[in-house]
């Protein structure tokens, strides 16, 4: 048998030349996916610091506590890929004092009683929140993501030997080689499903928990049970098995404590939703992370509280 006819350890090397690339895969969707959920939180803190915003300013709180409050608002997102925010927060996008603005591509001010925007509405006093967060990428190989910042802003009106004898017929090696090789292949790719799964659930989850907050806080009759809102309102988001015994509410009218929560500043009274799922998934006796239970925090300001 010549060198160029041996096929043992085939299975072996290709292996060693394979697995390099799924790692990296890997690695690679892993930092990809953590990017978009720390996106998605720090959109979320950014639509906090808008809603505070407009509300604070309806309710007569001096601008420069809004301008303030907005800005350490948009900068509460923590997790281990985002490092510190640099934020910051301007009051009709630096016009003079006591200016009215019209937002747009090209914003219009004016300190004119008669002024009005384009569409012939009236201008107001805006406030654009920025925000920046240094991303930290799991693995320094992934330069499309390392060194990058996650940005965003809004606009609220005022926020991977060969044997002697008889060990040395390879028939077969390459079925053997992936018994023992499959169970770990499967646990990775069952796994990332499963953990694709948990944050789709978990994220509908949130979104349930922001709905009930805000059809709590301004009163709609459609979530009077606002337990039973919750429930029906998180199976049609994804997030199926929540009980009514795993929601809380607390400041539903009437029985408000005004309580701060939230990050929100002190003084300002909120309806607060919290909801608890436990997530089952068909890998979790292998993976034990994905026993948990899923909870989530929402909160909705009243207005004229």
């Amino acid at each position: 048998m010549t060198l160029r006819r041996d096929r043992s350890g085939v299975a072996a090397i290709e292996t060693a030349l394979l697995a390099p690339l799924l790692v990296t895969s890997l690695i690679g969707i892993t930092d990809f996916s953590m990017a978009l959920l720390s996106r998605a939180q720090i959109a979320r803190a950014l639509a906090g610091s808008a809603q505070y915003a407009t509300l604070a300013g309806q309710n007569g709180v001096a601008t420069a506590t809004i301008v303030a409050n907005a800005k350490s608002m948009a900068g509460t997102v923590t997790n281990a890929f985002v490092g510190a925010p640099t934020a910051s927060s301007v009051l009709n996008n630096g016009a003079a004092a006591g200016a009215s603005c019209c937002p747009a591509t090209t914003w219009r001010c004016s300190t004119s009683a008669g002024f009005t925007c384009a569409d012939g509405s009236a201008p107001g006093t805006y406030l654009t929140v920025s925000v920046s967060y240094p991303f930290n990428a799991f693995w320094p190989a992934d330069t499309w993501l390392l060194g990058k910042s996650i940005a965003d802003s809004v606009v609220a009106p005022v926020k991977r030997r060969r044997c002697a004898g008889p060990l040395a017929d390879r028939r077969g090696s390459t079925a053997v080689e992936f018994a023992i090789l499959a169970p770990v292949l499967l646990t990775l790719m069952f796994g990332g499903l499963e953990y694709a799964r948990l944050l789709w659930t978990w994220q509908a989850l949130q979104i349930t928990g922001d709905e009930t907050a805000r059809c709590v806080a301004i009163g709609n009759s459609a979530c009077a049970a606002a337990s039973t809102y919750a429930v029906t309102t998180a199976t049609n988001n994804g997030a199926i098995g929540l009980v009514a015994a795993n929601v809380q509410i607390a400041n539903q009218p009437p029985a408000i404590t005004k309580a701060s929560a939230c990050n929100r500043p002190a003084g300002t009274t909120e309806v607060q939703v919290t909801l608890s799922l436990p997530f089952s998934s068909v890998a979790g006796t292998l993976i034990p992370a994905l026993r948990q239970t899923l909870t989530t925090s929402s909160c909705y300001p009243l207005t004229g509280n």
